[in-house]
C-alpha cells in the first residue's frame, strides 16, 4: 500500500515544488510535463492520502535541479507516481535512504547528502514544509 498527504492544489503556493517527505512510501509528481520515460499504470494502482483513494495516471522519471553547497546539483528519482490532483510534488525520504542519501538536520540549513558526505540539496522550509525544488524561484532567474 502506498501513502501519501493531500488536498486542493487551487492557491497552494508550493504546488510547482518538490518536497522532502518522510511519510510517503513513493515519490509523486503532479505535473507530467516534468517526467521522463511515462509508462502507464495498472488498473487498480493508487495512493492514499488521508481517507482517499488518488489515481496513479502513470509512472516515469524526474531529475530535479537542486542548490549544493557550491553550484546547482540534479537529484535523479525514478518509478515516479504520476498524480495530478496531488498539492505539490513529493520525494519519498524512504526511498532516498534507500539510495544512501541521508537527511542532515543537524546543521543550518538542512541538507541532502550522500553517504560519503557530499550535499545533494541544501532544503529551504517554506509554508512548514522542506523544499528540495520550487521551480517557480527558477522561473524568475531565467
Amino acid at each position: 500500500m502506498k501513502a501519501a498527504f493531500s488536498a486542493s492544489q487551487q492557491g497552494y503556493p508550493l504546488k510547482d515544488a518538490f518536497t522532502l517527505d518522510s511519510g510517503s512510501t513513493t515519490h509523486i509528481c503532479n505535473d507530467l510535463s516534468r517526467i521522463e520515460d511515462v509508462r502507464p499504470s495498472t488498473p487498480g494502482d493508487y495512493i492514499w492520502a488521508g481517507s482517499s483513494k488518488v489515481w496513479i495516471r502513470g509512472y516515469g522519471a524526474v531529475t530535479l535541479t537542486t542548490e549544493g553547497s557550491q553550484d546547482k546539483q540534479t537529484l535523479h528519482i525514478v518509478n515516479v507516481a504520476w498524480c495530478p490532483d496531488f498539492l505539490c510534488s513529493l520525494v519519498s525520504f524512504r526511498l532516498l535512504r534507500r539510495q544512501g542519501i541521508w537527511w542532515d538536520n543537524r546543521e543550518d540549513p538542512t541538507s541532502l547528502r550522500r553517504w560519503d558526505g557530499t550535499i545533494i540539496a541544501i532544503l529551504s522550509e517554506r509554508h512548514g514544509q522542506w523544499i528540495i525544488e520550487d521551480t517557480t524561484l527558477f522561473q524568475g532567474s531565467q
